[in-house]
């Protein structure tokens, strides 16, 4: 089961990735969230261990996966990545901000670039310590 908003995010619209085959995936759920309780309810890590044997869960998404994630209280860790392009919000409507990460967001557990590219930084912030 996933949000409405998150299935939206990932996979409405013609063109982008996984879109077509999200909308043939007959296992996927798409539920109206009407508040964060519900998020945690969905998502919970011990709903998703007892009734599917998850363990460890991967999530991709933008800023409204993100908030959804820490709002329900399941966020552990979080992949960053950082480029060297400036994207000024005010002249795209769409952009969206996330959590500034630094000490007060979590702990820095790793870092590091690619030798085929040196403009991106890839890191990887804990930001619960259960």
């Amino acid at each position: 089961m996933i949000p409405d908003a998150v299935y939206q995010e990932v996979a409405a619209g013609k063109g982008k990735p996984g879109a077509r085959e999200m909308a043939k995936a007959d296992w996927i759920v798409a539920r109206t969230v009407t508040n964060e309780a519900e998020v945690g309810r969905l998502m919970a890590s011990e709903r998703l261990a007892a009734e599917f044997d998850v363990r460890y869960l991967d999530c991709e998404g933008g800023a409204m996966t993100l908030e959804s994630l820490r709002a329900a209280g399941i966020l552990d860790e979080i992949f960053v990545t950082v480029t060297d392009v400036h994207v000024e919000p005010a002249e795209h409507a769409a952009v969206k901000g996330i959590v500034s990460f630094g000490a007060e967001a979590g702990r820095l557990i790793a870092e590091g670039r690619t030798a085929a590219d040196g403009g991106y930084l890839f890191r990887r912030w804990r930001v619960n310590e259960r």
